[in-house]
């Protein structure tokens, strides 16, 4: 099982290079790493919100309600765990000396 785990991380950071994986990340790209949590719910929250009064406007059943904030709080996660990949992405650079935050930048990781 280890030599598939190390096989498949291989083949992951592969594509991940051939994809510009290994280019310093970009302003956005480290403020979106340092709040995973704030950028899942700027993403999710107005979806929910939007979706909510949209079927209460309606008078739709509460299990059409459900699925709308369901909708928003699934997407609000995809981009916080979105978020958290750029995080790990980042230590990996620095990890690997490709890339150093700039100074006063580093604090802020937990």
């Amino acid at each position: 099982m280890p030599a598939l785990q190390n096989k498949l991380k291989r083949a992951f950071w592969s594509v991940d290079r051939v994809l510009g994986g290994q280019q310093p990340p970009t302003r956005f790209q480290r403020f979106t790493a340092r709040h995973p949590l704030g950028v899942g719910m700027c993403v999710g929250a107005p979806i929910v919100t939007l979706c909510v009064a949209e079927s209460l406007a309606r008078h739709d059943s509460l299990g059409d309600m459900a699925i709308g904030a369901g909708l928003g709080a699934a997407l609000g996660v995809v981009f916080g765990l979105t978020s958290l990949g750029e995080r790990h992405r980042q230590r990996r650079l620095q990890r690997l000396g490709l890339w150093s935050p700039a100074s006063g930048e580093g604090r802020h990781r937990g």
